[in-house]
């Protein structure tokens, strides 16, 4: 948990993620404008995966906020 904690936290996580889910988007728009599907993923799959890419980038900014405030009390978890 300890791991998963430290690398969640780093800001080119939160980054990345969000980049991710961005992208996801953005080829969703396009595969569902020109009615196409790219490697079998339909355009919902490719919303599918941006929503659990913006998931993880709010999970990730949870984990820093409970880091900070578990840092700032002294408790271990």
């Amino acid at each position: 948990m300890r791991m998963l904690m430290e690398f969640s936290t780093r800001p080119v996580t939160r980054m990345c993620l969000r980049l991710l889910g961005v992208s996801f988007a953005i080829v969703g728009i396009l595969t569902a404008s020109y009615d196409k599907s790219f490697a079998g993923f339909t355009p919902i799959m490719w919303f599918v995966m941006a929503l659990c890419a913006f998931a993880g980038a709010i999970c990730s900014t949870l984990f820093r906020i409970e880091a900070r405030l578990g840092a700032d009390t002294g408790a271990h978890t």
